[in-house]
């Protein structure tokens, strides 16, 4: 535990640089006596968050850094650039000091690069919040049970996230064991391992799912929302593209109990015991608003199981069909370009990308019309009008003193003469 001087010595550098623009951090990481020192732009409060712009910016949060903003409270960070990473880094938000944190990827990604077994970008999650963010792998794979952006959750909120990845044996899309946790427009392309989930990972309990999808194929006994063996989950607006292997759901994974599942479509051909929206041996569930292109609603051996308005297609997807039991139906939109079925979430794609876009006129500026610093944002978004202006002016100052000094010369030879 640190003394009392040396946690005001702490405090008065902090101080320091944040009067001077930066939240300086870097302390010893609390398992390890490894010092990270570097500087982020903001000060970690929700109004000047810190920008996370470099790897070892990024490390530095990792190690334990970074945790507690100025004033206290809540960390808020965002994302700036993307990311490579050739190995693993797991962030434990709960190593600092910070009650909780908000990452905001604002549509920026990290690529995860030649990792066997990778565990996951955040080791543990509890009521914390990531957004706007995309995970890639290449030439990676996810170590079993774990989620390619958190192990494991407890009530967090997870917004606009999707990854790339094969996702392994218990394994998910976005949360590897889910408690509480709520996902809304979330994806995966990767293919979906034995007994895994496309968003949330096996054993997964009391967590809802909406509009979110999976794309990648569906292995034994698993689901293409959520995986095996999980408990009172809730999933809303969702479908996968997936072909349907044995035992597994298109939707829900094997032996899952008091699950609800409203709104959802599946377009994977269905082999063996496997089932269109939730697999196998479940127990206590409803199903509602849901249509399969093919296999059963509910696989074998699941009861007591409630469906209501269901449809199955035999094979064929029918959008005629499809639009009897989805509902409701401004949820959904219809545009081959954006999947192979052409049944889409207006929640992700608000815009149909069938549909032209009509013309919008380019707005003239008013001649008087100025720029507040207070407008641009609070992460200190580059304005490359200034670069412009900068260069500009040096042009012209470098023209002026090449005038002043031909100026000079000529009077120079003058006065000679």
């Amino acid at each position: 535990m640190k003394s009392v001087r040396s946690m005001k010595l702490f405090a008065l550098v902090v101080s320091a640089f944040t009067l001077a623009g930066f939240g300086v951090v870097g302390f010893a990481a609390p398992a390890a006596a490894v010092t990270c020192t570097t500087t982020y732009l903001g000060d970690g409060s929700q109004n000047n968050p810190w920008q996370i712009a470099t790897n070892s910016q990024l490390e530095c949060f990792a190690q334990g850094s970074s945790r507690v903003p100025a004033g206290g409270g809540d960390a808020y960070l965002v994302q700036t650039a993307d990311f490579t990473r050739d190995s693993i880094l797991q962030i434990d938000p709960g190593s600092g000091g910070a009650r909780n944190f908000h990452y905001d990827g604002q549509g920026h990604s990290i690529t995860i690069d030649g990792v066997t077994n990778f565990g996951g970008l955040f080791f543990n999650t509890n009521s914390d919040e990531i957004k706007n963010l995309t995970i890639h792998s290449n030439n990676s794979t996810l170590a079993n049970g774990k989620g390619w952006f958190v192990w494991q959750d407890v009530n967090s909120t997870f917004t606009n996230l999707s990854s790339t990845g094969a996702i392994s044996t218990n394994g998910g899309g976005i949360v590897g064991v889910a408690n509480g946790s709520t996902i809304n427009k979330s994806f995966s392309t990767g293919q979906i391992g034995f007994l895994g989930g496309g968003i949330l990972g096996a054993l997964s309990t009391t967590s809802t799912v909406t509009n979110s999808y999976s794309t990648g194929d569906i292995l034994d006994s698993a689901g293409g929302i959520v995986g095996s063996n999980s408990f009172m989950a809730v999933v809303n607006s969702s479908y996968s593209l997936g072909s349907i292997s044995s035992n597994a759901g298109g939707i829900i994974g094997r032996t899952a109990a008091s699950v609800t599942v409203t709104n959802v479509y599946a377009a994977g051909i269905v082999s063996g015991t496997g089932a269109g929206i939730v697999a196998g041996d479940s127990l206590t569930g409803q199903v509602v608003n849901a249509y399969s292109v093919d296999g059963p609603i509910v696989g074998a051996n699941s009861q007591p199981f409630t469906t209501t308005n269901t449809a199955v297609g035999n094979g064929y997807f029918s959008a005629v069909q499809a639009r009897t039991v989805l509902a409701p139906l401004n949820a959904w939109g219809e545009c081959a370009q954006v999947n192979p079925v052409g049944f889409y979430l207006t929640a992700i794609t608000p815009v149909n990308p069938c549909t032209a876009p009509s013309p919008t006129p380019t707005p003239t500026p008013s001649p008087t019309s100025t720029t507040s610093p207070a407008s641009l944002p609070a992460t200190g978004t580059d304005i490359d009008a200034v670069g412009y202006l900068g260069l500009g002016a040096g042009v012209v100052l470098s023209f002026i003193a090449g005038l002043g000094l031909l100026i000079a010369s000529r009077r120079k030879a003058a006065d000679k003469q």
